[in-house]
C-alpha cells in the first residue's frame, strides 16, 4: 500500500465546517474516555526558550476512536508586536496500526 501523508492548513481545518454542537459531542465522548481510564495521555512535556515563552508536545491515543498524535504547540506572548499568534501549533495524527504519520495539521482552530 502506498504511503500518503495529508497536509491540512488552517483554512483547510476551517473550512471542515465542524458545527459545534458536534464539537461538543466530540468532546464529550474523549472526555468520557479518559474518566473512564481508556485514554493514554501523558504529562506534556515542554520547553520554555524565552522567559516569557513555551513549547509543549501534548501526546495522546484514544483507543475507542483509533485517534492518536501529538499536538506541538507554542505560545509566545512577544510575537503580537510582530504582528504573528501568540498561540501556534502542529497537530500530527498517526497510523495506529502501523505508527507512520497520516496527517500533519494546523492546530490554530483546534486550540482556539
Amino acid at each position: 500500500m502506498p504511503y500518503k501523508l495529508l497536509y491540512l492548513s488552517r483554512a483547510d481545518v476551517e473550512a471542515v465546517g465542524l458545527p459545534m454542537r458536534r464539537v461538543i459531542e466530540l468532546l464529550e465522548d474523549a472526555f468520557r474516555e479518559k474518566g473512564m481510564g481508556r485514554v493514554e495521555m501523558p504529562p506534556k512535556p515542554g520547553v520554555h526558550p524565552r522567559p516569557d515563552a513555551f513549547i509543549h508536545a501534548m501526546p495522546a491515543y484514544i483507543p475507542a476512536t483509533g485517534a492518536v498524535g501529538v499536538k506541538w504547540v507554542s505560545g509566545y506572548p512577544e510575537n503580537t508586536k510582530r504582528g504573528l499568534p501568540y498561540i501556534s501549533g502542529l497537530i500530527v495524527l498517526n497510523d495506529p496500526d502501523t505508527g507512520l504519520p497520516c496527517c500533519v495539521m494546523d492546530a490554530t482552530w483546534v486550540t482556539a
